[in-house]
């Protein structure tokens, strides 16, 4: 029989070529779970699904409104800070709604002013049911939805680097007291 003694450490006194080891076979240890639900349910609850993403070079995401367009960049500009890049899309996207709209009026407002002036009061012009082109609008609403799946993927792709960054592994390693070898291996 042989007996082998080992020195085990804690993370804060490896030496430095140690705790790059110790760091390396931990990189991955804040992502072998479903980190991306966080970032899913959020945009659930403005009335977007996220059916896939990617990252890196091949960064995007997948998916669809659950609720009408304009209901989406609502509940954005409700629930998240104007400082978010999905505040700035959402802005925007109810902005050129907005001058959508306008447009609209103006094109009734034109046809109206080309009819007899007999028999049409404030009431009548006032009850029109003006209406967008519909097709412009769709248009508008697929170049939201994929705005805002781009800010998303970026979303997901920052949140991935953080997780993998060295501050967040060394943070996991710490609280969770792993032990290592004076090589910087994990000792189980």
């Amino acid at each position: 029989m042989r007996i082998e003694e080992t020195k085990i450490f804690p993370y804060n006194e490896l030496s430095d070529s140690a705790k790059e080891n110790a760091i390396s076979e931990f990189r991955y240890v804040n992502v072998g779970h479903d980190w991306w639900e966080n970032t899913y349910e959020d945009a659930a609850n403005i009335g977007l699904k996220i059916s896939a993403f990617g990252l890196d070079r091949r960064r995007h995401a997948e998916g669809q409104f659950t609720l009408d367009a304009e209901e989406v960049a609502q509940k954005i500009k409700a629930d998240h800070g104007n400082t978010a890049a999905t505040y700035n899309t959402a802005t925007t996207y109810l902005e050129e709604r907005k001058a959508l709209a306008v447009q609209a009026c103006q094109d009734e407002a034109d046809e109206i002013a080309t009819l007899p002036k007999d028999g049409w009061n404030f009431f009548d012009v006032t009850s029109l049911n003006i209406e967008y082109d519909g097709e412009i609008l769709e248009d508008l609403e697929k170049e939201f939805l994929q705005s805002l799946l781009e800010d998303y993927s970026i979303i997901l792709q920052n949140e991935s680097e953080y997780l993998h960054s060295d501050e967040v592994v060394v943070e996991t390693i710490e609280a969770n007291e792993y032990e290592f070898t004076e090589a910087g291996d994990f000792y189980c």
